[in-house]
């Protein structure tokens, strides 16, 4: 046996093993750096935000989107609405009421790692819009409706309503006492 010939060939592979281990190495490191500089946010809706001023006089109704970040970037909230069946959006605008001025958060929202804030709308206003849109055929009443958040990329995130246009609309409603 030539042991010059093994202990070549023994060579050839165990380089060829770190040669193919030091590629995967660097494409898992290529992979995290990208990972670390993704953003990424999460989303919950709400349909159920109840405002009581100091003085207790008026409540007021609100439905909301949260928004956490839970990357590792900040991420700048440019604007959110809800989307209809026709592709279309439909924006929802800053209230200029003085109490919306106070509730409602700026946009467009720098939102720091690990931080999150709730956009509100009034619910009233939200039904409206809803109700309208349905009439309109733009919604459908069984589907549940689509809100997005977009970002300063104008990338957007999306959550669903936990319950169908119909079912807002009938929490409208006022309830029979029994």
């Amino acid at each position: 046996m030539d042991w010059n010939l093994f202990w070549t060939a023994f060579g050839a592979i165990g380089g060829t093993l770190g040669a193919l281990a030091t590629f995967v190495a660097v494409i898992v490191a290529l992979w995290q750096t990208k990972l670390n500089y993704k953003k990424k946010v999460q989303l919950s809706f709400t349909d159920n935000i109840t405002i009581v001023p100091e003085n207790g006089n008026t409540f007021r109704h609100y439905i909301g989107v949260t928004i956490t970040n839970i990357g590792n970037r900040d991420v700048v909230i440019q604007n959110w609405g809800f989307e209809l069946d026709d592709g279309s959006q439909m924006l929802i605008v800053p209230d200029t009421s003085p109490l919306g001025r106070i509730l409602q958060v700026k946009l467009p929202h720098r939102l720091q790692i690990e931080e999150g804030t709730t956009l509100v709308y009034e619910k009233t206003l939200f039904y409206n819009a809803l109700s309208d849109c349905i009439k309109k055929g733009k919604l459908k009443e069984n589907k549940k409706i689509r809100f997005y958040v977009s970002d300063s990329t104008t990338k957007k995130h999306y959550v669903l309503t936990n319950k169908t246009a119909t079912e807002l609309l009938s929490d409208m409603l006022p309830k029979k006492d029994n």
